[in-house]
């Protein structure tokens, strides 16, 4: 009887491993498609954040450059202003300087007459002086 125990034994064994092994097989497919179905799910997550996060770098690219083009348009609008402050800045001093020089030269040009007015006088005085001179030897 120890034989038949011992086979029913062997046979209840390996139904136990049979089924062990079923069982075991059964929670590996689960297993597998379970995180077959995490990995999906987390793949799907990453991509709509990556696509959030590109959306929002060209959103703020766009931001950036219109800003950045603003910018440029301001610097360029105060730098028209600037060159023409300058330029009437210059066309101001260029006046200045010219009505200058004309005081200067008419200056000049009166002492001259001035010079030559009293130069004459006196050749005038001292030719009178010597007809004098001469007169009063001829006498």
């Amino acid at each position: 009887m120890s034989s038949l125990a011992q086979i029913r034994t062997n046979q209840f064994r390996e139904s136990e491993q049979k089924r062990h092994m079923y069982e075991m097989r059964r929670l590996n497919d689960e297993n597998e498609k379970e995180f077959k179905k995490e990995v999906d799910k987390n793949e799907a997550v990453i991509s709509h954040i990556k696509k959030d996060y590109e959306k929002k770098v060209d959103t703020m690219e766009t931001e950036y450059e219109i800003k950045l083009r603003d910018i440029q348009r301001k610097q360029k609008q105060q730098l028209d202003l600037e060159q023409q402050r300058l330029d009437k800045e210059l066309i101001n001093l260029r006046l200045i300087h010219s009505g200058k020089v004309s005081e200067i030269r008419e200056s000049q040009e009166n002492e001259i007459h001035e010079l030559s007015q009293n130069h004459d006088e006196k050749i005038r005085v001292m030719h009178d002086k010597l007809k004098q001179e001469q007169a009063k030897l001829k006498a």
